[in-house]
């Protein structure tokens, strides 16, 4: 609440991590980005999470509150690997009741919103170069998804 009021020209602000964030922040930090024009994105890293300090951010205040909500793996300095699939995986395994659909669209769709390049990335539809990643049975319990 602090610094949020330092932004206020139309800018995106990536938020990532948020760990010790109340879920009287998220609410303020929405109506005060919506009162001034900001876009707030929230990115999870939740095996950066689990690596930094074990534990995970207020996944569901931050869907009660309808935030934007992308996803990313931070670092090796911070993660075990750099997997996208990995870090969906950890979701579906610790919150089953988030669709996996929904997942797969803050891997995916969201992301490139976030970084306003969903008209190129992000989805499949004509004139878009989305990229592929493949999941398949088969793959190690920490990666399976469907």
């Amino acid at each position: 609440q602090s610094v949020l009021p330092h932004f206020n020209n139309g800018q995106t602000i990536l938020l990532v991590h948020n760990t010790a964030m109340p879920e009287e922040d998220i609410v303020f930090a929405n109506n005060y980005a919506n009162d001034n024009n900001l876009s707030l994105v929230y990115c999870l890293c939740p095996n950066a999470n689990l690596y930094i300090e074990n534990k995970m951010p207020p996944i569901e205040a931050l869907m009660r509150n309808k935030a934007d909500i992308v996803l990313g793996t931070d670092s090796y300095s911070s993660n075990w690997q750099l997997s996208m699939v990995t870090e969906v995986a950890t979701l579906h395994e610790r919150f089953s009741q988030i669709p996996l659909n929904i997942l797969l669209q803050w891997a995916t769709l969201n992301g490139a919103k976030a970084l306003r390049r969903d008209e190129l990335l992000g989805s499949f539809e004509k004139g878009k170069r989305p990229g592929v990643v493949i999941i398949q049975d088969g793959l190690s319990k920490s990666e399976r998804l469907l």
